[in-house]
């Protein structure tokens, strides 16, 4: 990974773990002037629960992986019922043991998504034999041009941000496992397979 690369998936993960985190202190806080109650616990809780699931996400979708590193689907299933009170939700409609290196490019893929909601939505991943699939329906899109187009033909991007780091690494995850990409992208529709 290329010193550029790492540094936005850095920044990128203190990006989305800043908000729970400052939570939770703003929690801890509120417990220590007011000799804690329990919404001053419940902020605590569900920040604690949601930088703790983005931070298996990360774990995941950023981490080594190989192909013959099994991943539980038990394990998936819990990150996204964690992370579902957040603003874009995941239906994980997938069984079975999975591979960690396809999980991966889920992982990221879902990232991907989540830059085209500007007000949240769903996103449904199902799995048809080896082919995965991954998509938002009746959601208003923001879509940058420049990076669909090169995520659908496979192109290396020159310039990403911590925000579109993702894009980058699904196109490099993807041709390392050797997997052709389609996305169709419609006024309230995206679906990305593989």
């Amino acid at each position: 990974m290329s010193q550029r690369l790492t540094e936005c998936v850095a920044s990128r993960i203190c990006h989305d773990l800043i908000s729970p985190v400052g939570a939770i202190s703003n929690g801890v806080e509120l417990l220590q002037l007011t000799q804690g109650g329990v919404e001053e616990t419940d902020l605590v809780a569900e920040s604690a629960k949601i930088s703790s699931a983005r931070l298996r996400f990360f774990r995941l979708a950023f981490g080594q992986a190989g192909p013959d590193q099994p991943v539980q689907n038990k394990e998936i299933e819990c990150i996204f019922n964690d992370l579902n009170s957040e603003r874009a939700s995941v239906d994980w409609q997938v069984s079975g043991v999975l591979q960690r290196d396809e999980v991966q490019s889920v992982l990221l893929g879902v990232m991907c998504l989540e830059q085209a909601l500007p007000q949240g939505g769903k996103i449904t991943v199902r799995r048809h034999g080896s082919r995965w699939q991954l998509t938002v329906k009746d959601v208003v899109l923001r879509i940058d041009d420049g990076l669909w187009t090169a995520i659908a033909r496979l192109e290396v991007l020159q310039d990403f941000t911590p925000a579109t780091v993702s894009f980058s690494l699904l196109i490099q995850n993807l041709k390392e496992q050797s997997k052709d990409l389609e996305i169709q992208i419609k006024a309230t529709q995206i679906s990305i397979c593989f």
